[in-house]
């Protein structure tokens, strides 16, 4: 019999598309290595996001990422639909390259919900030629946001990690090794844009999950898996994923799956990973595929 009040996500990323304006070698989506890269519609997307609010009770943090974001033109629809659902939310957030400037519809949205939107800029130096131009006009109009330093010396977090190509790596109690210090499925985002402690009453009796990302309705404990299973050597069935949008599963039946894809101490998208933890050696960001 369960025990747990709901199913509590301290970040969670829902990934709108994988189309980018830049090539970086490194990319945690491997965006640039597919051909095409998958986009996913507004339809699609609105489905999956009340789908997800059905099935979880709360997330701290909710970002929007890619590929680019910014790449959108209907990204402010794609805004509404998810504010609709912000009372089981506590931040929605943007994450830019510093590449493109956002459009004025965007911004209106941005400010009309100044108490709940984010934006995080990833400024990558000479790859994010307006990072500064978006910092000021986010200034100007009072929208909360961060400029995260991605180049040079002081890099954040000392720079990217190579997690590898797709080739098989790890034994089984390698791959359980490997999970268990692994930054981004295990570690609460708590250093990356604003945060606020999730209140007692919203948290008492929970499920706590520190990390979780959605791509077209497949829950993920990490970016990695689904580039994986787009390289053919894990499918959507497997352990790595929860398909939400699987309509024979009434939403109990999907969160007990939630549940042991994160209770578990392996995961198969693992074997082909070099792994995200505090020790693994760090790279320049934003390397560029010629």
């Amino acid at each position: 019999m369960r025990t747990y009040s709901g199913i509590v996500i301290d970040t969670s990323a829902i990934i709108l598309t994988l189309r980018c304006n830049l090539k970086c070698k490194l990319c945690c989506t491997a965006s640039p290595y597919q051909n095409p890269p998958p986009h996913f519609s507004v339809k699609s997307i609105e489905h999956c996001v009340k789908r997800y609010f059905e099935t979880v009770k709360y997330i701290r943090k909710l970002s929007l990422g890619g590929g680019e974001p910014m790449l959108r033109t209907d990204l402010p629809e794609i805004v509404e639909a998810i504010l609709e659902y912000k009372k089981q939310f506590d931040i929605l957030e943007i994450i830019t390259n510093g590449t493109i400037v956002p459009k004025d519809a965007v911004l209106d949205i941005l400010q009309k919900n100044k108490d709940t939107m984010f934006v995080m800029i990833d400024n990558y130096g000479k790859h994010s030629p307006n990072a500064e131009k978006i910092d000021a006009i986010l200034n100007e109009k009072g929208i909360n946001h961060k400029v995260r330093i991605y180049h040079g010396t002081n890099a954040h977090m000392g720079g990217w990690v190579d997690l590898g190509d797709y080739t098989h790596k790890h034994s089984h109690n390698e791959t359980k090794a490997l999970l268990r210090e692994c930054v981004i499925a295990t570690t609460p985002k708590q250093h990356t844009g604003t945060y606020t402690p999730m209140p007692n009453k919203i948290i008492k009796n929970a499920l706590l999950i520190p990390y979780l990302a959605m791509t077209n309705g497949l829950l993920h404990r990490c970016a990695r898996s689904y580039s994986t299973m787009l390289a053919g050597r894990i499918t959507k069935d497997s352990d790595s994923f929860v398909d939400t949008m699987d309509e024979s599963s009434s939403i109990n039946e999907i969160q007990d799956k939630i549940i042991r894809m994160v209770s578990s101490e392996y995961l198969s998208a693992c074997e082909y990973c070099n792994g995200f933890s505090g020790k693994s050696k760090r790279f320049e960001p934003a390397e560029q595929l010629i």
